[in-house]
């Protein structure tokens, strides 16, 4: 749907049309869930995220200004809703890990499939580096990278000048590199240890 089209039914939303709300519900779910999803770490977080999300923008309508795109005002009600919830259920410092592969698994598969494993399992990392960022830089960072939105916008968003902005992501990505870092140390060390017990 082009920016025309939104801004008509954002106009409608606005003058109380619930059915206009429906659409743009169904035109950003999707959007909202991704965000929801990379900040919580959960499937079922983000599900309940996304209708708690939809549901404080409903309520905050009539301050949205409609000259401003709608999108990112939606992401940064859910961006923000997401801290809410991290900072109430204190899971700043959880990592999700899943059990790794056997060696004797990986030499049994075929090298494009091996390929696509550890452009996986490097994903997989930074999410889990991302999730365990501090919320107050792990926001700006997903705005920015997977949503993104410039740096204007994102300080829009979140209630900073753009040169916090740049603070923030400075920070976030040294964090990131320092955590993905860590993350691959504790797997080689934790490969040579299993291989020394063979």
């Amino acid at each position: 749907m082009d920016e025309q089209a939104i801004k008509l039914i954002v106009d409608r939303a606005l003058a109380g049309d619930g059915a206009a709300f429906a659409a743009l519900f169904r035109e950003y779910k999707r959007d909202v869930y991704c965000v929801c999803r990379r900040m919580l770490g959960h499937a079922e977080s983000a599900e309940d995220a996304v209708s708690e999300s939809f549901l404080r923008a409903r309520r905050a309508l009539d301050g949205f200004d409609p000259e401003q795109p709608f999108r990112p005002w939606l992401i940064s009600i859910a961006g923000h809703h997401c801290i809410d919830q991290l900072r109430r259920k204190s899971l700043e410092s959880r990592i999700f890990s899943e059990s790794p592969m056997e060696e004797s698994q990986l030499k049994s598969i075929a090298p494009s499939a091996l390929v696509r494993i550890l452009a996986m399992e490097e994903r997989q990392s930074l999410g889990r580096a991302i999730e365990v960022l501090p919320a107050r830089y792990r926001l700006p960072l997903l705005l920015r990278y997977f949503e993104d939105m410039d740096y204007e916008a994102i300080a829009k968003s979140i209630g900073v000048t753009k040169k916090q902005v740049g603070t923030l992501l400075f920070r976030a990505k040294a964090l990131l590199r320092a955590e993905v870092e860590s993350m691959a140390n504790q797997h080689s060390n934790g490969l040579r240890v299993g291989r020394r017990k063979k």
